[in-house]
C-alpha cells in the first residue's frame, strides 16, 4: 500500500468525495543508450548517490538541510539525509561573472561524465539523435557540456559553452553524432553565490506532461500472492491529441517507441481544497493508437519488460539473495559484460525484506525469462513480488499471513453494493513435486561446426549441464552455467564442435494432507529440491493463503493507494473480516473514479 495522509484517508471514506484527478508524464527517451550510461562525478557531496540522475523517477529527490545562502526554508520539506541526486560538495563562488547580462557564480570542481557502455563499444542511437535533457533544482543558470562521438573507434567531440536553463531544465540538441560515446558537464554556473549545484536527472530524449488533458484512465493490478503466476499491472490512458498527431504520420514515423517510451502516472484526490497525488509507478509503452481527437497509451509494468529476455546464467549452490542478484546484473564472460534486461531498462531488484536470505538454492534455474526466474525464486522461498511505486525496482518481500497487522480498513458503507462471495472447494491435499540431480549422465552435442570469435556465443543445453568440452584447444574458453554455456576464442576459430554431458533429474511427487475433506492441488517448482526447500514448508506457505476458500468481489469508489498483495480489513455489518487483495482496478473518467477489488478471506 502506498502511504497516504490521514486527511486523504478521511476524504476517501467520506460520503461525498471531492473530484478526482489524473496526471501523466511521458518520457520519450532512448533507453538503449540511457541504459548503457555510466556516471562518474567529481566534487559530489558525501553520502549522495549521483548515479540516480540517470533514472526515470516519479518525484524530485528530497531536499537536504544545508546552511547555504538563502536556501533552506522552515516548511517541513527538508531532511538531514543526503539526497538521491548529484549535489556538489563545493559551493558557488562569491565573485560574479557577467554573461549576456546575467550575473552567474561558478562552482569550482563540479563536473559529471557520462560514459556510453564503458569497457565495450558505445551503443548507437536507436532511431535518430535525441536531445539531452538536464533537470536541476532551478538554481543552476548555465552549464558547459562536451559531447564526444565514438564513430570510427576514436573519440572526437564538441564543447557547447554556456547553455542556459529554462526554469529548471537545460536542453542540448543538434550536435550531430550518431554514436554519443561520452557526455560531460564540465562547468556549472549558479544564479546565486554560496550555493551547491544540484542535478536531479539527465535524460536522453523529450518529456511531455499531461495534466488536464487526460480523459480516461484504466488501471489493473493482479497478484495471486503465492507466486504461482507472474504478477501483472497494466495501465491505459487516453489524452487529448494536443500535439496534433495523425494515424498516417505515426504509421510511417512513430513518435513513441515500445518499451523505450516510459511514463509516470499519478492519481489525485481532492483533500481540503487541495489535491493529494498518489503515484502508480513507472510504466513502459506497449502500444498506442492515434485518432483525430485523442491518443490512447497502453502501458505495462517492469515485470512485463523483464519477461522479454531469457535468464541463461543461473547456477546452483547459492543463497536466494545471490540468485536474485544474478538475475538483476548479467555476468562478465570472456571480458564482456552480458547485460540483463533489467540493466538495459534501468530496472533494479530490491531484496532487503526478502526471507530465507541465507538458505541455499541447490538447483539452478532453467532457462526462462528474467521475470519468470524471479517468480520461481519468490515462490520457492515464500516471498512475494511487488512493483515499487516510486523507485525503479521490483521488490521481493515476506509477510506473515497469520499476523494481526493489516494495512487498511474498508467499510461496507463505502461500497456500491454488498460484496459478492465465491466459494472454492476445500483443500484436502497438496502434492508437491520435488526435483534433484541424479547420478546418470548422457552425452549431447551443443554445437557442431560453429564459428567462435572473441565475443561470447551462447549455447543452450537440452537439460542440466554436467560438463562441457570442445574438439579443439586452440584458445577456446567457456563459462558453464546450469542449462547453458558461453563460449569464446582468444582468436577467431572458423569451426568448433562443442560437446557436453547432461545430468538426469529425479522428480518425486510428495503428497501432503492439509485437511480432512476437499480436493487436491499440485504445486511444481524446479527450485524445490525437497531438502533445502522442503515439500512441507513449501506447501504450508501456499496453504496459509488458499485454505479458507472464500473470494470476495467488491465494487467501490476507487482505492488507488491499495496494491494487490495488501492485507486489509473489510467491515461487513459490524463484523471485521481479514482479506488479502489479489486484484485491484481503478477507472477514471471526467473527474470521477470507480474501482473493483477481488480478495481472499484470511484466517
Amino acid at each position: 500500500m502506498y502511504e497516504i495522509t490521514d486527511a486523504c484517508k478521511e476524504a476517501i471514506a467520506q460520503e461525498f468525495r471531492e473530484d478526482a484527478w489524473a496526471g501523466m508524464t511521458v518520457y520519450n527517451i532512448d533507453m538503449a543508450v540511457q541504459g548503457a550510461l555510466s556516471l562518474q562525478s567529481s566534487d559530489s557531496f558525501p553520502g549522495t548517490t549521483p548515479e540516480m540522475v540517470l533514472s526515470v523517477r516519479a518525484n524530485e529527490p528530497r531536499k537536504m538541510a544545508t546552511l547555504e545562502l538563502d536556501y533552506m526554508r522552515a516548511d517541513g520539506q527538508y531532511s538531514f539525509d543526503p539526497p538521491a541526486c548529484y549535489m556538489s560538495a563545493n559551493i558557488s563562488s562569491t565573485t560574479a561573472t557577467t554573461y549576456k547580462g546575467d550575473e552567474v557564480y561558478q562552482v569550482s570542481g563540479a563536473s559529471l561524465v557520462l560514459a556510453n557502455n564503458p569497457g565495450g563499444s558505445p551503443v548507437p542511437w536507436t532511431d535518430g539523435e535525441r536531445d539531452i535533457r538536464i533537470v536541476t533544482d532551478g538554481a543552476v543558470s548555465y552549464v558547459d557540456v562536451m559531447v564526444k562521438s565514438g564513430d570510427g573507434g576514436s573519440l572526437s567531440g564538441i564543447t557547447i559553452m554556456m547553455i542556459p536553463a529554462e526554469g529548471n531544465v537545460i536542453k542540448i540538441s543538434g550536435y550531430g553524432f550518431e554514436v554519443p560515446a561520452q557526455i560531460s558537464i564540465t562547468n556549472i554556473y549558479m544564479r546565486y553565490p554560496r550555493r551547491r549545484a544540484r542535478i536531479h536527472q539527465i535524460l536522453l530524449g523529450d518529456v511531455e506532461v499531461y495534466d488536464g488533458e487526460i480523459t480516461d484512465l484504466s488501471y489493473k493490478d493482479i497478484n495471486d500472492t503465492v507466486m504461482q503466476v507472474l504478477p501483472q499491472q497494466t495501465m491505459q490512458v487516453t489524452v487529448r491529441n494536443i500535439l496534433g498527431l495523425t494515424p498516417e504520420a505515426e504509421r510511417e514515423d512513430p513518435r513513441y517507441t515500445s518499451l523505450y517510451t516510459q511514463a509516470r502516472v499519478q492519481i489525485g484526490y481532492g483533500v481540503r481544497g487541495g489535491v493529494e497525488w498518489i503515484p502508480t509507478g513507472r510504466w513502459f509503452l506497449s502500444s498506442y493508437a492515434v485518432d483525430e481527437d485523442t491518443v490512447t497509451f497502453n502501458w505495462i509494468d517492469a515485470l512485463a519488460v523483464l519477461n522479454t529476455g531469457d535468464f541463461c546464467w543461473s547456477i546452483g549452490g547459492q543463497t536466494f539473495a545471490q540468485s536474485v542478484d544474478d538475475i538483476a546484473v548479467g555476468p562478465i564472460t570472456g571480458g564482456q559484460h552480458i547485460r540483463s534486461v533489467g540493466e538495459r531498462y534501468d530496472i533494479g531488484v530490491d531484496r532487503q525484506y526478502m526471507a530465507h536470505d541465507l538458505d541455499t538454492v541447490s538447483n539452478p534455474c532453467p532457462i526462462v525469462t528474467e521475470a519468470a526466474a524471479l517468480q520461481l525464486l519468490a515462490n520457492a522461498s515464500g516471498n512475494r513480488i511487488r512493483i515499487t511505486r516510486t523507485d525503479n525496482a521490483v521488490d521481493l518481500s515476506m509477510e506473515d499471513m497469520t499476523s494481526g497487522q493489516y494495512d487498511y480498513t474498508i467499510s461496507d458503507r463505502e461500497l456500491y453494493v454488498s460484496p459478492a462471495v465465491d466459494t472454492e472447494d476445500k483443500l484436502r491435499e497438496i502434492v508437491v513435486t520435488t526435483h534433484r540431480r541424479g547420478g546418470e549422465t548422457t552425452s549431447k552435442t551443443l554445437g557442431e561446426g560453429i564459428p567462435l570469435g572473441t565475443v561470447p556465443t551462447l549455447l543452450t543445453a537440452p537439460g542440466l549441464l554436467a560438463s562441457v568440452s570442445v574438439n579443439t584447444s586452440a584458445g577456446i574458453r567457456y563459462r558453464q552455467y546450469g542449462y547453458a554455456a558461453y563460449l569464446w576464442a582468444t582468436s577467431p576459430v572458423a569451426s568448433a564442435t562443442v560437446l557436453s554431458t547432461v545430468a538426469e533429474t529425479v522428480d518425486v511427487d510428495v503428497p501432503l494432507e492439509m485437511g480432512p475433506v476437499g480436493g487436491t492441488v499440485k504445486l511444481d517448482n524446479p527450485l524445490v529440491d525437497g531438502a533445502v526447500v522442503t515439500a512441507a514448508d513449501y506447501a504450508d506457505r501456499a496453504y496459509s493463503v488458499l485454505r479458507y476458500g472464500l473470494v470476495y468481489s467488491l465494487s467501490h469508489r476507487g482505492y488507488p493507494h491499495l496494491d494487490a498483495g495488501d492485507r486489509i480489513k473489510l467491515e461487513i455489518g459490524g463484523t471485521s473480516v481479514p482479506i488479502l487483495i489479489t486484484e485491484n482496478t481503478i477507472t477514471y473518467k471526467g473527474g470521477a473514479m470507480r474501482g473493483t477489488t477481488k480478495a481472499r478471506r484470511l484466517l
